[in-house]
C-alpha cells in the first residue's frame, strides 16, 4: 500500500518519507549489485554504495541524537544505539 503524504503536521511525520527514500536507494544499490554479476563497470556501483552507506550512517546518528537519546530509561533505546555504534565501526573497516 502506498501512503501519500500531503502534510507534515509534526517533525516525526517526515520519518515515513525518509524511510521511503532510504528504501529506494537500498533497492537501487541492490539491483546494481545483481547486475554486476553479469559484468560491467564497478564505478557507478561503488559510488551508489558509498552514498547508501553515508545515508545509513547519517540516519543512525540522527536517530540516536533525536529519537533515542531523550529516552533516558529505555534499554531498547540503548541497545539500538549500541547496534548503530557497531554499524559505524564496521563501516570504518570497509
Amino acid at each position: 500500500m502506498n501512503k501519500e503524504v500531503t502534510t507534515l503536521d509534526s517533525p516525526i511525520d517526515v520519518q515515513y518519507l525518509m524511510h521511503k527514500a532510504y528504501r529506494a536507494v537500498s533497492l537501487r544499490v541492490e539491483t546494481m549489485a545483481q547486475d554486476l554479476q553479469e559484468g560491467g563497470d564497478m564505478q557507478p556501483f561503488e559510488e551508489a554504495f558509498g552514498f547508501w552507506g553515508k545515508q545509513l550512517l547519517y540516519h543512525a546518528t540522527a536517530e540516536d541524537t533525536h529519537m533515542t537519546a531523550p529516552l533516558t530509561d529505555s534499554q531498547p533505546a540503548r541497545d539500538n544505539e549500541a547496534e548503530h555504534a557497531e554499524l559505524g565501526k564496521q563501516a570504518g573497516k570497509l
